[in-house]
C-alpha cells in the first residue's frame, strides 16, 4: 500500500552482504571496506567504523542544518568505545541496541556467550579448558544482547546514552522502536528544525519467532502467511517460512504506522518529506538453515552474488510525489552508500566536513532518478553518464572476528 502510487521502486538497489558493513556504508557514504568496517560485529568485538576518517550522515545533517536526529533499532557499527556510539555522532534522541537481534526481550537476554560459541566453535577457537576458564571468569550476562540505550538531550542539543530497562515480558522490540519513532515525530515542528529518523529494524532475522498476535487491541491478520504455508494448527507453529513471512508483515505494519504519523502531524510539511525503505543484505536461505529466498537471483546473505547484495529499495513521501507522475521503476544502479550523498545534496548549506570520496563525487544519482521518473531536471542532463552509477565495488571480509 505504501508504494502503490507516486513512488519510486529501485530495481537495481545494492547493499552489502551482511548487516554491519551495510549500516556502515549507509551512514558513512562510503563502500563498507573503505569505511573501516567490512565484517559482522560480535558481542566482544573491537571492530567498528573508522570514526577518525568518517563523519556520519547524522553529524553532517546536524552541523549543516541543525537537524534533530533519532535512531531506533539496531546500531551495530561499533560499540567498543564511546566515540563510535550514536550520541557522539550526531544523534540526539532514540532507543537502540548496539548489536544482536532481539524480539521478545527477556527470552534471549543472557545468551551472548552461548550464541558466540554456536557461531565460532567451540573448536578451534575455544578449546575445552579455555572455554571453562572463560566461563568461570565471566558471568553469562557479561554482554546482555537485549540491553537498550536511550538518548537524552542536554541543553546544548547533544545526547548522552543511558541504559534503560526494557525487560517487560510483554514487550516486542519492534513495538518499542515504533513507539519511540512516533513519539519523536509527534514532538517535531519542521518549521523550527528539520529532522532525520533512522529506524533500523531487527526483523526479519534469526532466531525466527512469532510476532505479536495483537496490536493496539486488535488481532493482527497473518492470513497471507498462514494461507501460503498452512499447518494443522492454523498458525505458523514451527514453520520457519511462515514465521519469516510474519516478521516481515508485522514490520511493515509498524512502518505504515510511522508514515501515517508523519502525514497526520500538522507541524510537518509532508511535501518536503523523503522516506527510503530498503534492506541491509539479501536473505538467509535453506542452505544456511533458514527459509529465505532470493530467487531468481543466485546466492544469499554473506555472499557477493546478486542474491546476497541486491535488495529491495523504495522511495515515497511528498518530495517524491512532486516529481513522479505515477509509480516509477528506476532501472539504474543505486548503492546503499549513495543515500548519504543524496540526503546531503538536498540541503541548502553543507558543513565543511562533507567530503565525498572519489567513488561518489562524480555521481548525481538523485538528478538521474528525477530525470528517469518525470522530474524537472533538463532533459539534456538526463543523458550524461556522469550522473548515473554504472558500477560498484563490494567485497566480503574473511578476517577479523567474523565467522564468515
Amino acid at each position: 500500500a505504501l508504494v502503490s502510487e507516486k513512488s519510486v521502486k529501485l530495481n537495481f538497489h545494492y547493499s552489502e552482504s551482511v548487516c554491519s558493513p551495510a549500516r556502515s556504508a549507509f551512514l558513512t557514504g562510503r563502500y563498507a571496506f573503505k569505511s573501516g568496517l567490512n565484517a559482522v560485529i560480535w558481542p566482544f568485538s573491537s571492530l567498528g567504523f573508522n570514526e577518525e576518517s568518517n563523519v556520519l550522515l547524522s553529524q553532517i545533517l546536524k552541523d549543516s542544518a541543525s537537524y534533530n536526529n533519532l535512531i531506533a533499532g539496531k546500531w551495530h557499527i561499533g560499540h567498543d568505545r564511546e566515540s563510535r556510539l550514536p550520541h557522539e555522532n550526531g544523534f540526539n534522541a532514540g532507543l537502540y541496541g548496539v548489536i544482536g537481534s532481539e524480539y521478545w526481550t527477556p527470552q534471549l537476554k543472557r545468551e551472548s556467550l552461548g550464541r558466540m560459541d554456536d557461531n565460532w566453535g567451540p573448536e578451534p577457537f575455544f578449546s575445552g579448558p579455555v572455554q571453562e576458564a572463560r566461563d568461570a571468569l565471566l558471568p553469562d550476562d557479561v554482554v546482555e544482547m537485549a540491553q537498550q540505550y536511550r538518548l537524552s538531550t542536554n541543553q546544548n542539543g547533544y545526547g548522552k546514552a543511558t541504559l534503560v530497562d526494557v525487560s517487560d515480558e510483554a514487550a516486542y522490540s519492534e513495538d518499542l522502536y515504533v513507539d519511540e519513532v512516533k513519539s519523536f515525530i509527534a514532538a517535531q515542528d519542521d518549521s523550527q528544525n528539520p529532522f532525520f529518523v533512522y529506524y533500523s529494524l531487527y526483523t526479519p532475522h534469526e532466531p525466527l519467532q512469532q510476532p505479536p498476535l495483537e496490536r493496539d487491541g486488535a488481532a493482527v491478520d497473518y492470513s497471507m502467511c498462514t494461507d501460503a504455508f498452512p499447518s494443522e494448527t492454523g498458525n505458523c507453529g514451527d514453520d520457519l517460512r511462515c514465521l519469516y513471512c510474519s516478521q516481515i508483515h508485522y514490520g511493515s505494519i509498524g512502518v505504515q504506522d510511522i508514515v501515517a504519523s508523519l502525514r497526520n502531524n500538522p507541524n510537518i510539511d509532508w511535501s518536503n518529506t523523503l522516506i527510503v525503505i530498503t534492506s541491509d543484505n539479501g536473505p538467509s536461505t535453506p542452505t544456511s538453515g533458514e527459509p529465505g529466498s532470493a530467487m531468481p537471483l543466485r546466492g544469499r546473505k554473506a555472499g557477493v552474488f546478486e542474491g546476497g547484495i541486491r535488495v529491495p529499495g523504495f522511495m515515497i513521501g511528498g518530495l517524491v510525489e512532486q516529481f513522479t507522475l505515477d509509480r516509477c521503476e528506476y532501472n539504474e544502479i543505486v548503492h546503499v552508500s549513495d543515500w548519504y550523498h543524496i540526503f546531503v545534496g538536498l540541503l541548502d548549506t553543507v558543513s565543511d566536513d562533507y567530503a565525498p570520496d572519489a567513488d561518489h563525487s562524480d555521481l548525481s544519482v538523485w538528478d538521474n532518478i528525477q530525470c528517469q521518473c518525470g522530474g524537472a531536471v533538463a532533459q539534456a542532463q538526463c543523458n550524461e553518464d556522469s550522473q548515473r552509477r554504472t558500477e560498484l565495488i563490494t567485497m566480503i571480509s574473511c578476517s577479523g572476528d567474523s565467522p564468515y
